[in-house]
């Protein structure tokens, strides 16, 4: 699927369309209206395609007693007993898809596999691709479990065509 982002620049305020549509048309039609007057010199359209969502990776190796992430400062658990690395990351997985906190819900999604040798893996997804992602936060919790880096990494708003009017 392939998003279409507007970006005006008048010369004197850049501000993106936003996602409301009627809002949107009259913005434009309004922008294109003061470009025929003469009310400004050139309006720039740049459209971004194929954006990437952010991820981030919770490694399980070890994991023993209470563990799991901390996903945009909320923690989410799970037990780990006796259970082998990869089951524990896919329950942790479960449990940050489960989660109902406004900070993780609709805005985060994980998924489980195994990872080398006998780890489990879980990835930590951004829901809204692009680079906002980056900016969402993850930690480890507990004995016997990693996190990939601070932030999930690796948004990207995709490429982009400027066009000039």
């Amino acid at each position: 699927m392939a998003i279409l982002s507007l970006f005006l620049n008048t010369g004197r305020l850049a501000s993106p369309i936003g996602a409301d549509k009627f809002n949107t048309l009259v913005a434009l039609k309004n922008t294109i209206g003061q470009l025929e007057a003469g009310g400004m010199d050139t309006m720039t359209l740049r459209t971004d395609v194929t954006p990437v969502a952010a991820s981030g990776t919770l490694t399980v190796d070890g994991a023993n007693g209470t563990v799991g992430g901390v996903i945009n400062g909320v923690t989410i658990t799970v037990s780990a007993g006796s259970d082998d690395d990869v089951v524990v990351a896919a329950n942790i997985a479960a449990a940050i898809n489960a989660s109902v906190d406004a900070l993780v819900s609709g805005v985060v999604t994980a998924t489980s596999a195994a990872g080398a040798t006998t780890t489990g893996v879980v990835t930590v997804s951004a829901v809204v691709k692009g680079k906002a992602g980056n900016a969402i936060t993850l930690a480890a919790s507990g004995t016997g479990i990693t996190a990939g880096g601070a932030r999930l990494t690796s948004g990207s708003n995709g490429t982009s065509t400027t066009f000039t009017y």
